[in-house]
């Protein structure tokens, strides 16, 4: 879950998004997590999510 802070000159905004993702995904093929890959993950979905 990440959370997205967005500020305006009157108010402040909280947004919270949440991704599923399965194993395979996180691993990235591999036997353990994929640290670089998820931070690759969120660059992306968090970048496209924003409108």
């Amino acid at each position: 879950m990440a959370t997205l802070f967005l500020v305006t000159s009157e108010q402040i905004m909280s947004k919270t998004i949440v991704i599923k993702f399965g194993t395979s995904t996180l691993t990235h093929g591999t036997k353990s997590l994929s640290r670089p890959y998820m931070l690759e993950l969120v660059k992306l979905n968090y970048t496209n999510s924003i409108v």
